[in-house]
């Protein structure tokens, strides 16, 4: 049951909502499930048009569960997780992106790691991908465990119980596997990291991530928690990673530009590796969208540690597009 109005919950749980009315219902049926924790609901929504917050009241007065709806012009998820964080009222504080859903568990499984280990800045666990597409291997942190032998422990491979700063640097450069509906954080920590980055629409949990790895170390709960939908809408999805990439790319020079030495080992041949690939993938569309990306790799300075090879690759398969097109 959530806490009366005169006293403060122990959990807030954060919804941003864009044009959310096929799954809003279920979301916040997910967090109304949880079990052992008193769960105050804030639903953000960013500006829709399909009558999200008319559902999300119609919820509430059904299920007699109060939930803060608070309307903002479409400014993003950065913008929107911000205006929860500073109106909701609980000690601690998760997010649920309004197409995922919650297993019962896992706010109780987050809060008891964040009590157990003080010093921790943020607590997550794992996720599940669920609807379309979904990858042979759902688990996000098994596929992060197996992609780095070397913080896998067990069978099936699993992520150490705590990660310190250069282990989650480490994993969040390589291609951040801690979804946002899988955090939560007590209010004080973002103290110690700040909030998210308004000006990040896109990718602004790897900005995030990679400024809170700094502030304190992660606890990690080796268990599903969190169910992640699949679907065409995803900003993650396939046909979306070309601008995907770029925001990525974008986030990780901007977190070169204030690394550590030790972190400037970990990220400069992902962003070197990164640059490369956006720019094979551009000099196959022409050599216009190759040039245009050039410029713009040169201003967010993705390419200082490019090779004499790197650059004749791409400008080669750039003309080779240039000659067919001549020759259609």
């Amino acid at each position: 049951m959530p806490a009366p109005a005169d006293e403060s919950p122990t959990v807030s749980v954060i919804i941003p909502a864009f044009n959310a009315a096929a799954f809003i219902e279920e979301a916040l049926a997910s967090v109304a499930a949880s079990e052992q924790v008193d769960a105050e609901i804030v639903v953000v929504d960013d500006g829709s048009s399909d009558g999200t917050p008319e559902l999300v009241r119609a919820w509430s007065s059904k299920h007699a569960r109060p939930v803060l709806v608070i309307h903002q012009e479409n400014s993003g998820i950065s913008v929107a997780r911000n205006v929860g964080i500073l109106e909701s009222r609980g000690e601690f504080l998760a997010f649920l992106d309004a197409d995922d859903c919650f297993l019962p568990q896992h706010l109780y499984r987050l809060l008891q790691a964040l009590k157990s280990q003080p010093d921790a800045i943020l607590a997550c666990d794992d996720v599940e991908l669920f609807g379309e597409e979904v990858p042979t291997a759902p688990s996000l942190l098994i596929r992060a465990a197996v992609a780095h032998p070397s913080l896998s422990l067990g069978t099936p491979p699993r992520i150490p119980g705590t990660l310190e700063h250069l282990e989650a640097f480490d994993l969040i450069v390589a291609g951040n596997p801690f979804a946002p509906s899988s955090w939560m954080l007590s209010r004080s920590a973002f103290g110690r990291t700040g909030l998210f980055d308004p000006l990040q629409r896109i990718c602004e949990d790897r900005e995030f991530l990679l400024r809170a790895s700094r502030a304190g170390p992660f606890a990690i709960v080796a268990e599903v928690g969190v169910r992640k939908r699949i679907h065409a809408a995803n900003l993650t999805h396939p046909r979306n990673a070309p601008q995907f990439d770029r925001h990525a790319l974008g986030v990780l020079c901007r977190a070169r530009a204030r690394a550590s030495d030790q972190e400037e080992r970990l990220i400069g041949p992902a962003v070197a590796e990164q640059a490369r690939e956006l720019s094979y993938h551009a000099s196959t569309i022409g050599f216009a969208e190759w040039w245009r990306l050039l410029g713009w790799l040169r201003d967010v300075g993705a390419n200082n540690q490019w090779s004499i090879r790197d650059l004749i690759r791409s400008l080669w398969v750039s003309l080779l597009h240039v000659r067919r097109a001549l020759v259609a």
